[in-house]
């Protein structure tokens, strides 16, 4: 019983006990032990350290790297090597605590972060000197790279420029731009200077003085006549609107009587294109030129174009798209010069001028000087021999024109090869002459000056080539002005003629200048040499004001046999050699001057070929020819055109090469002529009534197709000069660019088999 009691008292105890913890649980905060022992896993002392050392290790690490970002920087660098001088002390003491790494950690972490915003404070506030000085110090470290480019020896001109801006750029780069104490030791405007004359110098002017320096020596430097350059003349015109060679081989103001004009309804389909009429020069020849020619100062050539059955010129910016080939006329004026400019890098301080020259008419007194670079101004020679002289100051006399002295005696060419301006049947017309004034005794006087060419002196009926050695060129910009010296005592001097105008540093590119000039290309294919002429590009002289380059751009090319006739591509050819007849003209086109002005086999076109070699050459080319003819029965035929190509570069007299040349048919077929093959061209002897040459009012009846039965002519190595003309009062064909081609021995034995077979 007492047993029982206790039980019931413990189990009520019990209940009210919990009932009231429970009731405490919900009213009471919790108390925190602090001694009170942690169920997790205790920390390890030495791993802690551990870590605290590997934080800073790579910290320290970053050393070589940071501190190289500010060598440029020198206070800053050192705070910063002393930031790591002592993270580096507190790694190497074994002593040193977990909280000893930790500072030493955020010490560091801190200096860092310090270095880094000084040096954007220093660079924000010196902006400019440190855009300058990076650039600067980026090129000084192409410096080896640079010069390696350089080592031959052509550009050293060059290298020695670069060399004392690449030492003035490491003076400057190796310098701080921050001292140890702060300061900023380098002159802003110092460093500007020395990183824009190496840029300058380093940059795209680097590739452009190096192509210059190769131009110069394997080839030339072209600077084509510009009439903006030409400042100060007292001839304004412009020139004639029914020109298109604007160079001629006779006298600007020399014309016979008027010639027959194209009759009316003439040219064929449209074309423009006018049949040979009977015409020749009166035997009294005048001048009906109501104006003394030239009254302009500058030309080009223009090419020309037919609309509706009318001729007509391109515009001037649509002809020098197509051909550069151009003239000073005159330099006339008290203050009037012509001012060239160009570049020269080349390893030498001497290079060489050459530009094309001849008289404008008969009788003139020519003189030129030119002034380099503001210098003295000095003459350039013309004689009769190419000869080293000493440079004739500009005041001297000059060369007098072909009319002027007819005691002083001939002398043979040496740059542009002198061949006669008509055949060799024809008596020579004044211009031919090439008589000068003897020489002065300042023009034999020799002393310690530079020495300069003796070029020829220049004629009316050929063009020359002059050559003028420039010493002390700059490197660099140059600047050579040409006028006519001031002579009280003569002053009706004149400049001569000058064409586009040619640099060099070589005198062994004498070819290619030759070959630009007179837009010549030879080639060796196949076994074939041959030498190309482009009528459209080259220099040449025409002997009419009639003479025109003409562009065609609706021709079809001649059919080859069993096949369909293609379109020509656009094609240029020349017109209205030969003949007295006259061109259709749209009324736009201005009707005078009427000079200069010839006819029948007078009317020439004189052309210049850069034969590769000596030998006979057969001719070729493009030709456009659609003449026929109606007889009294209305029974049509097709007719042909004469094509007399000469030269006396040689003794032999009969070195030329006449043809007839074949009709197509109509004025839209381009067909190819070629002595070789004798393609497109008759062999029968025709009878027609000619001029003769000797005497062009004298007219006889005589063969001229087949007297001259050559198919080569004769070419000596080098520049010669090639006449082109027709036979008797005929025109020629069109003509477009011929192709020579050199006779080889194999040719010669297929000829004689060819014979051996006919025979048989």
């Amino acid at each position: 019983m007492k047993r029982k009691n206790i039980l019931r008292f413990v189990s009520v105890l019990g209940i009210g006990s919990f009932v009231m913890l429970a009731a405490a649980s919900c009213s009471q905060a919790s108390t925190i032990n602090p001694n009170q022992t942690s169920n997790t896993t205790p920390a390890d002392p030495t791993k802690e350290l551990m870590d605290a050392r590997d934080a800073l290790t790579s910290l320290v690490d970053t050393r070589n790297d940071n501190v190289k970002m500010y060598a440029d920087y020198l206070q800053i660098q050192d705070i910063l090597n002393k930031a790591y001088n002592t993270g580096q002390a507190v790694l190497n003491n074994t002593a040193s605590s977990i909280q000893d790494l930790k500072d030493a950690e955020a010490s560091l972490r801190t200096a860092i972060s310090t270095a880094d915003s000084s040096r954007k404070a220093f660079d924000e506030k010196n902006a400019s000197l440190v855009s300058n000085y990076q650039e600067l110090k980026t090129t000084v470290n192409t410096e080896t790279s640079t010069l390696e480019r350089l080592k031959d020896p052509q550009f050293s001109r060059i290298r020695d420029v670069l060399v004392p801006l690449f030492d003035a750029g490491k003076t400057l780069t190796n310098q701080p731009l921050e001292a140890m104490d702060g300061s900023v030791p380098l002159d802003p405007t110092k460093v500007s200077e020395a990183n824009q004359k190496l840029k300058d110098a380093t940059g795209t002017n680097l590739l452009e003085q190096i192509q210059n320096v190769m131009m110069f020596s394997d080839g030339f430097v072209k600077e084509v006549i510009d009439k903006a350059k030409l400042t100060g003349s007292d001839i304004t015109g412009t020139q004639p609107g029914n020109y298109s060679f604007v160079g001629y081989s006779i006298d600007l103001n020399f014309a016979p009587k008027p010639a027959a004009s194209a009759p009316a309804g003439s040219s064929a389909g449209g074309s423009g294109v006018q049949p040979a009429v009977a015409g020749s020069e009166s035997p009294a020849d005048s001048t009906n030129s109501t104006t003394d020619l030239p009254t302009w100062n500058y030309a080009y050539r223009s090419v020309w174009i037919n609309e509706n059955g009318k001729n007509k010129p391109l515009s001037e910016e649509d002809s020098k798209k197509l051909t550069n080939v151009s003239w000073i006329y005159s330099l006339a004026g008290k203050d009037a010069k012509y001012t060239l400019t160009f570049n020269y890098y080349g390893s030498s301080s001497t290079a060489y001028l050459y530009f094309p020259y001849k008289l404008v008419k008969d009788g003139d007194n020519v003189a030129l000087q030119y002034k380099l670079n503001g210098g003295v101004e000095t003459a350039i020679n013309f004689g009769t021999q190419a000869t080293e002289v000493t440079e004739t100051p500009a005041s001297e006399p000059k060369t007098k024109g072909a009319m002027e002295d007819k005691e002083a005696p001939k002398e043979s060419v040496v740059m542009a090869k002198e061949v006669e301006g008509e055949p060799k049947d024809t008596k020579p017309s004044e211009s031919e002459n090439t008589d000068v004034s003897p020489e002065t005794t300042a023009d034999k006087e020799m002393s310690a000056a530079t020495p300069a060419v003796m070029n020829e002196a220049p004629t009316v009926d050929d063009i020359k080539l002059a050559k003028i050695p420039l010493t002390n060129l700059n490197f660099g910009q140059n600047t050579l002005e040409f006028s006519v010296p001031k002579n009280d005592q003569d002053p009706a001097t004149v400049a001569p003629m000058i064409g586009n105008m040619y640099l060099t540093s070589s005198e062994q590119n004498l070819d290619k200048i030759y070959d630009d000039l007179f837009g010549s290309k030879s080639s060796q294919q196949d076994n074939k040499t041959t030498v190309s002429v482009d009528l459209l590009k080259g220099y040449g002289l025409g002997a009419s004001y009639l003479e025109y380059v003409r562009q065609f751009t609706d021709l079809n090319n001649e059919k080859a046999d069993g096949q369909e006739s293609t379109k020509a591509a656009t094609t240029y050819l020349v017109g209205f050699i030969g003949g007295g007849v006259g061109r259709n003209d749209a009324e736009s086109v201005p009707t005078s001057p009427t000079s200069p002005h010839r006819q029948g086999e007078h009317r020439t076109l004189t052309v210049y070929v850069n034969a590769p070699q000596e030998g006979d050459y057969y001719i070729s080319g493009s030709y456009l020819n659609g003449d026929t003819t109606t007889d009294t029965t209305g029974t049509k035929s097709r007719r042909i055109r004469y094509l007399k190509l000469f030269t006396n570069n040689t003794t032999d007299t009969s070195n030329s090469v006449v043809f007839q040349v074949k009709s197509l048919g109509d004025w839209n077929t381009l067909g190819i002529f070629d002595t070789q093959t004798e393609k497109n061209i008759v062999k029968e002897t025709t009878t027609s009534t000619v001029t003769t040459q000797s005497n062009p009012s004298a007219m006889s009846v005589q063969a001229i197709g087949a007297p001259n039965a050559s198919k080569t002519l004769k070419l000596q190595k080098g520049l010669n000069k090639i006449i082109i003309t027709g036979m008797g009062t005929n025109l020629t064909p069109y003509v477009g660019n011929l192709t020579f081609t050199l006779k080889t021995s194999m040719d010669a034995n297929s000829s004689m088999d060819a014979g051996s077979s006919d025979a048989k």
